[in-house]
């Protein structure tokens, strides 16, 4: 019997865990929206009301935009890494729900930033949930590293050096929240730099970086 064969019954196949992947990123980054509500107004000067209320709803617009680009950038390493693995063992799978454990807590601290954008103790849960999510993450890496679940050796080497990059990401997030207990401005401007450095690497293309 191939090997192939051997690792989809002992094992688990990857469809199945990119299938859940796949789902829940698509519900997560559909739930974002929400913290938009359209304004209701009843009553007085409407155009004067409702400019008011929509200028109030830049931060939760910001965090929306910030947090749908961490999250496509996420979807799209994630991807890269099931691209190269060889098999998606037990330990795989529970890295994975672990990792999607992060992720679905991400609209409900995008929210709550988008709500109170600079308070400290938005700033603080919002830095946490990132930077678990990132841990998790760079742990996934390692993981495959270390087991060689990689289809090919040459590919380590991408790996690797996927690895340091996506690692800017957990300092970043850990400085964040540092900040968040001094400055949650700076706190923020981190939050919001860090999606657009990882595209600027080239991870939307999937050539050079995976966050």
């Amino acid at each position: 019997m191939a090997e192939e064969d051997v690792h989809t019954i002992r094992g688990f196949t990857k469809d199945r865990a990119e299938a859940l992947t796949d789902g829940i990123f698509a519900t997560v980054m559909t739930i974002l929206i929400l913290s938009l509500v359209v304004p209701v107004i009843t009553s007085g000067n409407v155009d004067q009301m409702l400019s008011a209320d929509l200028i109030s709803l830049v931060p939760n617009v910001v965090t929306y935009v910030m947090s749908f680009l961490v999250l496509g950038t996420i979807w799209i390493g994630h991807n890269n890494i099931f691209r190269y693995l060889e098999r998606a063992e037990s330990k795989v799978q529970w890295i994975n729900m672990a990792f999607l454990l992060g992720v679905g807590f991400i609209p409900f601290t995008t929210a709550l930033l988008g709500r109170y954008p600079f308070d400290h103790i938005a700033s603080l849960i919002y830095g946490i949930n990132l930077l678990g999510v990132a841990i998790v993450y760079n742990f996934f890496f390692g993981y495959a590293l270390m087991e060689k679940l990689l289809h090919r050796e040459v590919q380590v080497k991408f790996f690797k050096t996927a690895l340091k990059r996506s690692s800017v990401g957990i300092l970043v997030y850990l400085i964040g929240i540092i900040f968040s207990f001094v400055n949650p401005e700076i706190s923020l401007g981190l939050y919001i730099i860090m999606p657009i450095y990882y595209m600027a690497l080239g991870t939307i293309s999937g050539k050079e970086a995976i966050h």
